[in-house]
């Protein structure tokens, strides 16, 4: 695929971020965990590339999103046209800080989850649909939680428990017993904004 200036990135599906110079990366508000395959995962929304030349003067910044993959990190020597980052445009994911035990809390099969196959792929998987609509869902709160060998909930960095409240629409990415590392999707939540947009023009409805 060819595209002059990267403009065919640009819009909702950017997915990527790629170097436009040869030079050295800068990570401003690194708020990253690092993934099984130890790269980083931006956990924050105020992550910035900034891209030095090789003479080290700034020559563009992006701004990248909640839960995206780096793939190199602060001070990483980058080339023109290679990735720096990437990441899904049409979910937000639910991303674990901690590793532990996957535990599935008030995630009811037929109440508060159903099983929905991709037409496409064949792929099964399950998504939270509206439980507050059934009789017995009123008091629910479905949710993924992280364990640890005993059972006892993992606790975050702050304090609070590992415990990731799921809104409706959520797909579920992890099944509940897995062992999950810090870095890992529990979760992906679709952005309503890429089922609404027109395909001709490119603008919501």
């Amino acid at each position: 695929t060819f595209h002059i200036g990267g403009a065919a990135q640009r819009g909702a599906e950017q997915n990527s971020v790629e170097s436009a110079v040869d030079g050295t990366i800068k990570i401003e508000n690194r708020n990253v965990v690092m993934d099984s395959r130890d790269l980083p995962i931006v956990m924050g929304r105020n992550t910035e590339l900034v891209l030095l030349d090789t003479a080290g003067r700034e020559r563009a910044r992006h701004r990248v999103p909640y839960g995206a993959k780096l793939l190199l990190d602060e001070g990483g020597a980058i080339e023109k046209g290679q990735k720096l980052a990437e990441w899904d445009p049409y979910t937000i994911p639910v991303i674990t800080e901690k590793a532990g035990t996957v535990k599935y809390l008030d995630l009811v099969d037929g109440i508060s989850i159903r099983e929905v196959t991709d037409e496409a792929t064949g792929i099964a998987s399950k998504v939270v649909t509206d439980w507050r609509q059934q009789p017995k869902g009123s008091d629910l709160k479905p949710r993924i939680a992280l364990v640890d060998d005993k059972g006892e909930v993992v606790k975050l960095a702050n304090g609070s428990d590992a415990m990731y409240y799921l809104s409706v629409d959520a797909i579920l990415s992890i099944a509940s017993g897995a062992e999950v590392r810090a870095g890992d999707v529990l979760a992906r939540i679709p952005l309503e904004s890429s089922k609404t947009r027109d395909i001709t023009g490119g603008l919501p409805r």
